[in-house]
């Protein structure tokens, strides 16, 4: 969900401003914000082996049988180092493929906050210049979206969250931006 809204400050206003020096710095201002709140990725779990024994040129996508078990865990049973169940899987007999579905697990879902301000000045020497001011922030809540956990079943770190996710280099926590342009 979106929302841009004007703040009611200034001439004619829910909140009266007759002073044009005041009215120029508190009043036009906006204030919007995008809401973005998601399920995770889907991912399956694979061997990490080749257990079918077909070798594969494009890589091992030997998947396990599922046990009937919960790969979710819940609760104080589940952080960041322990996500997913691997009880809920076991190596399928070698020679054969898993019954595991592919995208039969959701990771962690996607919880996000952009806000901003916004101003447009006009200047007094000429109505058709302007300077607009935004302050922008990304991910304003600084919620952390976690990666989908490790499914490799013969990896050590298997059911393991090892990172963020989300747009921009530092995996989508808080990014902060000022900008400033001339309109002519």
């Amino acid at each position: 969900g979106s929302a841009l809204y004007q703040l009611p400050i200034g001439p004619g206003k829910l909140l009266p401003v007759n002073n044009k020096g005041l009215n120029a710095v508190v009043g036009g201002w906006q204030v919007g914000g995008i809401f973005t709140h998601q399920t995770g990725a889907v991912a399956f779990p694979l061997l990490g082996y080749d257990n079918a024994s077909i070798a594969n040129p494009g890589g091992n996508m030997d998947r396990p049988n599922a046990t009937g078990t919960s790969p979710y865990l819940s609760g104080s049973a589940r952080s960041l180092n322990i996500w997913a169940n691997k009880a809920a899987y076991t190596p399928a007999a070698p020679g054969f493929y898993g019954n595991v579905q592919r995208g039969s697990f959701t990771g962690p879902g996607i919880t996000n906050l952009d806000a901003s301000l916004h101003k447009v000045f006009n200047m007094p020497y000429n109505e058709r210049h302007q300077v607009s001011i935004r302050f922008e922030a990304f991910n304003a809540l600084n919620h952390p979206n976690w990666s989908a956990p490790t499914l490799t079943y013969n990896s050590s770190t298997f059911g393991r969250i090892g990172g963020t996710n989300g747009p921009g280099s530092n995996g989508g926590m808080r990014q902060l931006q000022l900008a400033a342009k001339y309109q002519f």
